[in-house]
């Protein structure tokens, strides 16, 4: 058998507008439009560098099914690269770009291989007259897919390396299975080597070997949420003896977003602060090399400086201040925000014991720690008593969990102690 590697990505989520981000910073605005295209490029000359024998796309090439027809023309400038290299491309649409949604291209090059949703298809990855691959694929016909499309696959009689390419959600929890939902054994029967997934954003492997079940994550990040954070790219997949040896993920990104925590439990003064995240800054911009940074900071433990940050102005003038030690530096750094979610030292067991109102509050809120039922009809009666006064726009109770409800209980007594110690000293 010929050794070969081959390229996985999904999620490219081209033209992401960012529409957010870019109003928080104007200097952001050309550049968040532009990094879901220049993080696709970088894919294209990555797949060509590394002499690939094949490039998969799981899903989500586009951001909506009213693909802009700049991402839809980018695209087709890197199949036809791949094309003159010499490179197969295989793909399947997902939810945010199902085959019904439009597209300004009716002519693919010869290279580029779209599968179909009325059936599982097979396509054959032939070189020098040797079978190296064959790939198996579907698409979304609509935006959602409640069936296991994985239950549909089955490995056929043929040579080579046997490949699933599909769009599906291995995490689904039950009631939330809007995306081809499946596990782990369902993807198993299907006797394939390796699954080329899609559709969730935080790369991971799901399974090694045997076979292999791969999410490379989506290519360019596209917010704070937790799955975005860090590098992003694809997997180069190298095979040898018909197998797959090893995987080496590839970093395609122009943009990353991070989120930086400090604990104020052991720091003397809000300078301590300040040094913290530029020390964990300067860590991540010898990582990310070019690559500008989004940062997002929280304050956070327990500690004499929860008074400092409770003082007008004080966050604000922090991140400017970390914002101007970036500044007219490259790659470029925006301080998106950042927020304290900090409680001052107060010894519960001390207060526990005095026998006054600031014990008959820990009193209370323990009687609604053991009654769930009590809590949650407190906190909607808080709530409409907030409407009344047009003072605070809650959650949506419906989605409330009961752990929703006691950390609004943990904060509403700490604060409560702590407008009361303060009005006792």
């Amino acid at each position: 058998m010929r050794d070969f590697c081959f390229v996985h990505a999904a999620d490219l989520h081209l033209d992401t507008p960012f529409s957010g981000l870019a109003r928080t910073a104007p200097a952001l605005r050309e550049l968040l439009r532009d990094a879901s295209l220049q993080a696709f490029d970088n894919l294209v000359q990555l797949t060509i560098e590394s002499r690939a024998a094949f490039l998969l796309l799981a899903g989500d090439i586009y951001d909506g099914a009213e693909r802009g027809l700049r991402a839809q023309l980018r695209f087709l400038e890197g199949m036809e690269r791949l094309r003159e290299a010499g490179i197969r491309v295989l793909l399947v649409h997902g939810n945010h770009d199902p085959l019904s949604g439009w597209s300004a291209v009716r002519d693919w090059p010869e290279n580029v291989t779209i599968f179909q949703a009325h059936e599982v298809q097979s396509v054959p990855i032939i070189q020098g007259g040797v079978c190296l691959a064959t790939i198996y694929g579907i698409s979304y016909a609509q935006p959602e897919m409640r069936e296991n499309l994985a239950l549909k696959f089955a490995r056929r009689a043929a040579q080579g390396l046997a490949i699933g390419l599909l769009h599906a959600d291995a995490s689904a929890a039950k009631g939330q299975e809007m995306y081809s939902p499946c596990t782990a054994a369902d993807l198993e029967q299907a006797g394939f080597d390796y699954w080329a997934l899609g559709h969730l954003h935080l790369r991971q492997v799901v399974k090694e070997g045997s076979p292999w079940i791969v999410y490379p994550g989506n290519l360019q990040g596209r917010s704070f949420k937790p799955s975005e954070h860090g590098a992003k790219g694809a997997f180069l997949v190298h095979v040898s003896s018909g197998q797959v040896q090893n995987l080496d993920f590839k970093p395609c990104d122009v943009v990353r977003f991070h989120l930086l925590r400090v604990d104020i439990s052991a720091k003397r003064d809000l300078a301590d602060v300040r040094s913290d995240f530029l020390e964990q800054l300067e860590s991540l911009r010898h990582q990310g090399g070019s690559r500008a940074l989004l940062i997002r900071g929280v304050i956070e433990g327990c500690g004499a400086l929860h008074s400092d940050l409770r003082r007008a102005e004080v966050l604000e003038e922090l991140q400017q201040s970390l914002q101007e030690y970036a500044q007219g530096e490259k790659p470029f750094i925006c301080w998106e925000s950042v927020a304290a979610e900090t409680r001052g030292a107060l010894d519960l067991e001390a207060i526990a014991q005095r026998g006054d109102f600031s014990a008959e509050l820990l009193h209370v809120a323990q009687k609604y720690q053991h009654d769930r039922q009590e809590l949650r009809q407190l906190i909607e009666r808080a709530e409409a008593d907030a409407v009344k006064a047009r003072v605070f726009r809650w959650l949506d109770r419906s989605a409330r969990t009961d752990a929703e409800c006691e950390v609004l209980l943990e904060e509403a007594l700490l604060l409560a102690l702590e407008l009361n110690e303060q009005e006792g000293q």
